[in-house]
């Protein structure tokens, strides 16, 4: 009876040896072959969101820059042959003549293209005359050196002396045009066509339009 017993436990002891669990050496290696090109799937979607992000950052500030000095040009340019005495043009009409009736001139710079800069004045101390000495009273823009300009001191279109107003280390200015579009004694137009791209990455680009209009304030 004891010997059947152990012939018995024998075959039952053999079969329950210790089971395998787990994935084998070529299911990791899958494994880890599909986790690596998500991995890279996933960096390279981050990577071109990322570029995406940043060419979207920088045309959005290029067009802020370039509206706020379309905006500017065009506030100022607004009051060319502004006279806060119309009186005094009654009175003496060749000062009226030689200071206020041709309030626009443009012009450009010998190495930029042509309308590219614009001359004008106004009475802005409301004296009814054009100051010429101390606080000037003659103002303008222009392009040069891939740079919108503002005029200092009353200079000419070819001087020296202006002031930026576009960052050059940013932003490259590729035209900036004047034209009239509509001229009679009493009124005018001007379209400002200005086209920029940022320095480092010419393919981002911006062009803006703004037709001005200057009505007359100084008629007689």
């Amino acid at each position: 009876m004891h010997a059947i017993w152990a012939t018995w436990r024998i075959p039952a002891m053999l079969s329950s040896g210790p089971k395998s669990f787990g994935f084998s050496l070529v299911e990791l290696l899958i494994a880890m072959t599909i986790g690596l090109s998500a991995v890279a799937s996933l960096a390279g979607f981050v990577g071109n969101s990322a570029a995406i992000n940043s060419k979207y950052l920088m045309l959005m500030r290029l067009n802020e820059e370039l509206n706020t000095v379309a905006d500017l040009i065009a506030a100022d340019l607004q009051r060319a042959g502004f006279n806060a005495d119309i009186s005094k043009a009654i009175e003496d009409p060749d000062i009226y003549l030689s200071q206020f009736y041709y309030p626009v001139v443009i012009d450009k710079h010998p190495k930029e293209n042509s309308h590219s800069c614009i001359l004008y004045a106004y009475d802005k101390d409301k004296n009814g005359v054009i100051n010429v000495e101390g606080s000037s009273e003659d103002y303008g823009f222009r392009l040069h050196n891939n740079a919108v300009e503002m005029r200092q001191d009353g200079a000419n279109c070819t001087a020296g002396g202006w002031q930026d107003l576009t960052d050059t280390s940013v932003t490259k200015v590729e035209d900036l045009q004047f034209t009239i579009i509509f001229s009679s004694q009493s009124s005018m137009a001007i379209r400002i066509h200005l086209s920029a791209s940022v320095k480092k990455h010419s393919s981002i680009s911006q062009q803006i339009v703004r037709d001005v209009f200057l009505q007359s304030q100084y008629d007689v």
